[in-house]
């Protein structure tokens, strides 16, 4: 499970982590866990790392160059290509071409750098 993963490679304290696991057990059995007494060992880790992130400053980065990416898309998008069409209806359809795709953002990151 996904979740004690997480728990054992994050959580040191081993009363929370029982904590935690009995939790986890009365709500897998399907007990109505919503006006239950709070757990003091688990409300003071939340209080704590509320804080502690609270003095945190995500770091900040430029903004990624996406004007010309949003208009290789319009354009990619908005044509049906020609002699393109569907085999079975016969209509023309919209049919991305993956290698210009991947190209134009080979640009994009490049020049970015």
């Amino acid at each position: 499970m996904e979740f004690s993963k997480l728990v054992n490679k994050t959580i040191d304290d081993v009363m929370l982590r029982f904590a935690i696991a009995d939790l986890v057990v009365r709500k897998r059995n399907g007990e109505e866990l919503d006006r239950a007494p709070r757990v003091p060992v688990i409300s003071e880790f939340v209080e704590s790392e509320l804080a502690r992130l609270a003095d945190i400053e995500p770091e900040k980065t430029d903004p990624l160059p996406v004007t010309e990416l949003d208009a290789f898309f319009r354009n990619t998008f908005s044509k049906p290509h020609e002699n393109q069409r569907h085999p079975q209806t016969g209509r023309s359809s919209r049919k991305t071409d993956g290698r210009n795709l991947q190209i134009h953002l080979c640009l994009l990151h490049r020049r970015r750098r």
